[in-house]
């Protein structure tokens, strides 16, 4: 149907009513009940990476797509499919560094239709395209599979604040010490190696 002049003016009134419901939407859920929710999900996620649709995760935990979403995202930060597409990135990059995979079979193993998608999608996540990472690879910031310590209640909601670094294999130098528990925690064992290691 053709839009009208007046139709950007109807429809930001529906956005801020949409905002209003599910704030009210969340505040009847108890704090337990939108973990669960959470954790499910990522658990039929996981499960199904390269091939999982929003439509199975909803059929699988029992929750329409619509509050799903709204579930999802207001604990995340992430709607259910940007977390996917972000998994799905982020799996892929040990194929891309570890193997002679082509991009186009990379991207068909981890649920991108065309090698376009994928190259575009990578490139939004991690600001590189994948060829040029497999050529020079270097640090990345990625989704890691949201745990159960990764959600925080902070005021009454739900903030997902951890996050991982995927970097390619380096070389460390160290002095092997072996401490107890009780020795770090009471002795500052720990922390008295640390300066000896690092002199002033």
């Amino acid at each position: 149907m053709p839009r009208g002049p007046l139709d950007h003016l109807r429809i930001q009134p529906i956005i801020e009513s949409s905002r209003r419901s599910q704030l009210s939407f969340l505040a009847q859920l108890p704090m337990n009940d939108i973990k669960k929710y959470v954790l499910e999900v990522v658990e039929e996620i996981e499960r199904s990476l390269p091939c999982v649709t929003l439509d199975d995760i909803s059929s699988r935990v029992f929750l329409s797509k619509y509050h799903l979403d709204r579930v999802f995202k207001a604990a995340t930060g992430k709607s259910v499919m940007e977390y996917v597409r972000a998994r799905r990135l982020a799996a892929s990059l040990d194929d891309l560094l570890h193997t002679g995979t082509r991009v186009m079979d990379i991207a068909g193993k981890y649920g991108f239709g065309y090698e376009t998608s994928y190259i575009r999608a990578f490139k939004r996540e991690f600001g590189v395209s994948p060829t040029r990472f497999r050529k020079q690879p270097l640090a990345l910031k990625i989704t890691s599979k949201i745990t159960e310590s990764s959600l925080h209640s902070i005021l009454g909601g739900l903030v997902f604040r951890p996050f991982s670094v995927f970097r390619p294999a380096f070389r460390l130098a160290g002095i092997l010490t072996r401490l107890s528990i009780d020795e770090s925690r009471f002795d500052h064992a720990a922390a008295n190696l640390a300066k000896d290691f690092f002199p002033p």
